[in-house]
């Protein structure tokens, strides 16, 4: 079941494009973007929230608005509990139908969770290399498997969890040499909208 968005912010058929009132593209699918942290997918997904009309949902934020911080929950309730409130927000976001998701990095642990976003979206892997990773998440209290961490906990997680980085995409697209802008560009054309954006794309950038 497929609801309206407003509760989260307080089948998938590809390629149609449903056209508002007033001009504004709209796809009839949600826009997932996943990967390792720190590889700019909330920065991404609010341009593409900007520039499309469509709800940027980021379930990290979701999370935070309900249970506070992400990394006091961890340190506090374990992993294993932050876990499954994330896989309810996940599902609760894949029925928010359209809308831009992005998801925290170890969303993709859990099989359902990818799942349930893959039925009303289009998956978009957010890669780079551990050293541009490092580089904008080093110093970050935000990161619970990251505190105090350094580029050898960022390869052993990257490595743990590539191969499931991959089996979910149906696209990739390395985040290294781009500007957020550049991404968001990149990610709306890999899902077949650039073309249909026009010139009613906005310009405000959000920044990692």
């Amino acid at each position: 079941m497929r609801v309206r968005c407003g509760k989260l912010l307080s089948g998938r058929d590809g390629t149609e494009i449903r056209i508002e009132r007033g001009g504004s593209v709209k796809p009839s699918f949600n826009i997932v973007l996943y990967g390792m942290m720190g590889v700019g997918k909330s920065a991404v997904a609010a341009i593409i929230s900007a520039r499309t009309g469509l709800p940027a949902v980021d379930t990290d934020a979701v999370f935070e608005a309900r249970f506070g911080s992400v990394s006091d929950y961890f340190a506090a309730c374990g992993e294993p509990s932050f876990r499954a409130k994330e896989k309810a927000i996940v599902a609760e976001a894949a029925r928010c139908v359209p809308s831009v998701i992005s998801v925290g990095g170890g969303a993709v642990l859990d099989p359902d969770n990818m799942r349930a976003l893959k039925a009303t979206g289009k998956a978009v892997l957010l890669t780079a290399s551990p050293e541009t990773i490092y580089r904008r998440v080093c110093g970050s209290d935000s990161r619970p498997l990251l505190k105090g961490g350094s580029m050898t906990d960022i390869v052993k997680i990257l490595n743990r969890r590539r191969a499931l980085y991959e089996r979910y995409a149906d696209c990739v697209i390395a985040t290294d040499a781009l500007t957020p802008e550049a991404c968001a560009e990149a990610v709306l054309g890999a899902v077949g909208l650039g073309a249909n954006l026009g010139d009613d794309r906005g310009t405000d950038a959000a920044h990692t």
